[in-house]
């Protein structure tokens, strides 16, 4: 599978994908960091990629072409890097790739869109807390 990782992630998504042999592309080690939304969903499209972020302000549907997929990581700001990866790690073994590539389901909090439910942040908040 083909991902654009954001760079609002943590590198251990990135180092994780790898380890299952999935084709990533890391925006925060490319010369694409700090560009626009709109370039890395043109971006994302033209490769046929899975968006992975954080972000909220992507502008979804009013851009074409789409990319396969997002899978939008909604956690805390103050959620420490190995947080975010377990949540993603869990949701990730969830999530029908080949259903998400197809663009049969979007991870978005966008009336316009199928939502699917992942993982809740909620149970990650004590453990945050602990670390």
């Amino acid at each position: 599978m083909r991902f654009l990782v954001d760079e609002n992630l943590p590198l251990e998504i990135i180092e994780y994908l790898l380890s299952i042999n999935h084709d990533v592309f890391d925006i925060a080690a490319s010369d694409l960091r700090g560009s626009s939304d709109k370039i890395l969903w043109t971006k994302a499209a033209e490769e046929k990629r899975i968006i992975i972020t954080r972000d909220l302000d992507y502008p979804i549907p009013r851009l074409r072409p789409s990319p396969f997929g997002v899978i939008l990581i909604r956690v805390p700001s103050d959620f420490k890097a190995a947080i975010i990866t377990r949540i993603f790690k869990e949701a990730l073994a969830k999530i029908d790739l080949e259903k998400l590539r197809q663009g049969t389901c979007k991870l978005l909090n966008s009336p316009s869109l199928p939502t699917c439910s992942l993982v809740s942040a909620e149970a990650y908040k004590r453990e945050s807390s602990e670390d």
